[in-house]
């Protein structure tokens, strides 16, 4: 399918029967009927060129508004489902620490939201109700500064309402305190360059970003111990997700078409290869913390990981109607002018022209 027609997605937040995200081919806030795949509709932000892409990664609903929190904008934006209508806050640009804000990672609870950027210098903490926002450093300002790259990715657990998040480009895990809104960093050069974790049983499984392996902290012994993996990706970044089902815990490693499961009580792993879009759809995911479902959602349709007594199998969840689709789309961008998306070099003419073939 042409890339102009794929709804491709991060995060998305389920409201009724209907499915939103923000689509990162176009600027497009979609709504998707659940029981059939069909757009409902697609709003624009109107401050952004509807040739925008990637313009937001997360997505969080609080009293009848959606909150689309920023890839590569600078602003949090709330969508008024009452009147359609786009709200902005800016976020402040002088503590990016490098390029965009890109917040992969978020955590709400209640009327807050927990922004983990990964190009920032501290964690942003939004207030739902009075739009007030905050930035965090407290216990973690000096390992920021360390950082050699992203700071955070999108995994973190939650344990007596601390959140637990791994640095990605530094050693150690940070560890914030929403009661107090404060930071320690635990295990500091114990652990590095981290980027999934999962728990089960008092353990945290601390995937690496950068070697093929995990660390395991038994957080009541302070015991760190290490497990090596057998795992072949398409770039230097090795571990992008991970979940626990069951006693099983399930990694998936970073543009790679394997899923390794490994068994937390006899440590036995296995590798299953499987039949996906490698270069979408095991990039971009959200998990379910309420049944601790991971979702892959990186290319047009929404599939999820189950457990068989055959192994890891990858099983559709939504299939969106693709033809029905392709019309709505049309129209959405014709409406919104289209022309100013063509680039001859890039193909994007091609592209344009194909639009009105489904009009």
């Amino acid at each position: 399918m042409e890339t102009i027609y794929q709804l491709r997605y991060g995060n998305y937040i389920e409201i009724e029967n209907d499915i939103w995200f923000f689509n990162q081919n176009f600027n497009g806030l979609v709504r998707v009927c659940k029981d059939n795949g069909r757009i409902k509709k697609i709003y624009r932000d109107i401050m952004c060129y509807v040739q925008g892409r990637f313009l937001y990664e997360g997505i969080a609903y609080y009293n009848r508004k959606i909150v689309l929190l920023p890839l590569a904008k600078s602003t949090i934006t709330f969508f008024d489902m009452n009147n359609e209508s786009f709200e902005y806050i800016e976020i402040d640009c002088s503590r990016f620490t490098t390029g965009k804000v890109c917040s992969i990672g978020h955590y709400q609870e209640s009327q807050y939201i927990y922004m983990f950027p990964a190009n920032m210098s501290a964690l942003i903490k939004i207030d739902l109700d009075s739009k007030q926002v905050q930035y965090i450093d407290a216990g973690i300002k000096k390992k920021i500064q360390q950082s050699s790259g992203f700071v955070f990715r999108n995994q973190f657990e939650i344990l007596d309402h601390k959140i637990y998040i791994p640095f990605t480009s530094c050693t150690g895990i940070a560890i914030y305190d929403m009661s107090t809104d404060t930071f320690e960093v635990k295990l500091e050069n114990r652990v590095e360059n981290c980027s999934t974790v999962s728990y089960k049983d008092g353990k945290l499984f601390l995937g690496s970003w950068e070697k093929k392996m995990m660390y395991i902290w038994n957080m009541e012994t302070d015991v760190v111990e290490t497990e090596i993996f057998r795992v072949e990706t398409k770039t230097n970044n090795v571990f992008n997700a991970s979940c626990v089902k069951g006693n099983v815990l399930v990694l998936i490693p970073y543009h790679s078409d394997e899923i390794i499961s490994y068994d937390t009580q006899t440590f036995n792993k296995d590798y299953f290869h499987v039949d996906v879009d490698m270069d979408d759809s095991l990039t971009c995911y959200q998990i379910k913390k309420e049944n601790n479902t991971l979702c892959l959602s990186g290319s047009n349709n929404i599939s999820e990981l189950v457990l068989t007594n055959d192994g890891i199998k990858v099983m559709p969840w939504l299939i969106m109607d693709d033809q029905y689709n392709k019309h709505v789309i049309a129209e959405y961008l014709v409406d919104n002018e289209i022309y100013n998306m063509v680039n001859e070099k890039d193909g994007s003419l091609n592209e344009m022209l194909s639009v009105f073939t489904y009009l």
